[in-house]
């Protein structure tokens, strides 16, 4: 739904998801993305920061965080969610 650009639906069925599953890391970081390709960038870190809490595994997640919070202009939060996010997963390519 989020890729068709159909915000509102993609919205809806992540936090209907969460309804049913309030510990969803995926449903968190789903609407993070979603939130963050509407620009609103609070509620996208707000997101993947509970994806983050729900599954403190969830490299992609992390990751996620970190792209957010840069284009944020939180620099050093995202740094610190990148180095994270590669202690996570070592395959985590430099260029990010």
């Amino acid at each position: 739904l989020a890729e068709g650009q159909h915000w509102a639906e993609a919205i809806a069925s992540f936090e209907h998801a969460l309804r049913i599953e309030p510990s969803s890391a995926d449903a968190y970081n789903n609407l993070g993305k979603v939130w963050g390709a509407q620009g609103n960038l609070e509620l996208a870190i707000r997101n993947f920061r509970a994806a983050t809490a729900a599954d403190p595994k969830h490299w992609i997640a992390q990751l996620n965080l970190a792209k957010a919070l840069q284009a944020a202009g939180k620099t050093r939060e995202a740094e610190t969610a990148l180095r994270e996010a590669k202690r996570l997963n070592p395959k985590i390519s430099a260029e990010y």
